[in-house]
Order: structure tokens, then sequence, then C-alpha cells
């Protein structure tokens, strides 16, 4: 194990269920698509399934539903820093799922930031559940839950 690995391994241990519970981040799972035999798949990604990412946090899946969630969320202040903590929380699991040595040394991992992460994610978890509100409600002329 080298210097960054034990590093990470070492900070890794403030990641436990325990403190990500009650986080309102979705979790991806990152993988390539594979044919039933295993063999990768050599079509291409099923267009009903949406495109490409238009923004770095968001996909185009709110598209399906015609409304612009990502310049919906930019209008809240908030967002700004909630954003930000979301970026810092991408960048370590990038170097712990991949195992990855960065360019420039993250930040600390500490039980504040992972605080601020989850606090982060809460709050825009917030914000999109009443955007996706306040759009279903216009287009279904009535109150959608």
């Amino acid at each position: 194990m080298n210097q960054l690995q034990a590093q990470i391994a070492a900070q890794a241990t403030f990641l436990t269920p325990e403190r990500l519970l009650g986080m309102r981040c979705g979790i991806e799972k990152e993988s390539l698509r594979t044919q039933p035999s295993g063999a990768l798949a050599l079509t291409p990604h099923p267009l009903a399934l949406g495109s490409a990412l238009t923004h770095p946090n968001i996909t185009t899946d709110f598209s399906r539903f015609d409304f612009n969630a990502r310049d919906e969320l930019k209008q809240d202040p908030a967002n700004t820093l909630r954003f930000q903590h979301l970026a810092e929380l991408n960048r370590w699991r990038n170097i712990a799922a991949h195992q990855t040595v960065p360019i420039l040394p993250p930040p600390a991992l500490t039980l504040a930031s992972i605080q601020a992460w989850q606090n982060s994610c809460a709050g825009l978890a917030v914000s999109l559940d009443q955007i996706t509100y306040n759009q279903l409600r216009r287009k279904l002329k009535r109150r959608p839950w």
C-alpha cells in the first residue's frame, strides 16, 4: 500500500454507514453495459434512457419532464455552496472508487466536512423536491402529492 492509499484508508474510516445515514444523495453505480453473456455491449446507449450529462451533477433525466432543474436550482443562492460540497464529495468518491492518485491533494476528510456534505445533499434534495412539486403542479393543474 502506497502513502496515498494509506491516507485514503485512514480518512475513509470516517465514511461509516452511521455517518452517511440520512444523506439524501443518490447513489449511482458506474459500470459498462454488458450483454447477457457478460461481454461488453457494442450497441449505442438507448436513447430512451436519456442523453449524456449536461451538468456535472444533474443528468438530463429531468428533461423528460420538460423543465430545466439545473437553472431552477441555480436560482437559490444557498445551492452554490451545496454544489461545491457535492463536488468535494464526488472527488473523494472518485478517489476511493477508482483508486486514483489526484494531481492536487483533496482537502482533508474530516467529520465536519462529511456533515457539511450531508447537509448540502439534504438541502439540494429539498430544493429539487420543491422544484419537482411546483413543475408537476403546473403541468397537472393540481397537487401531485
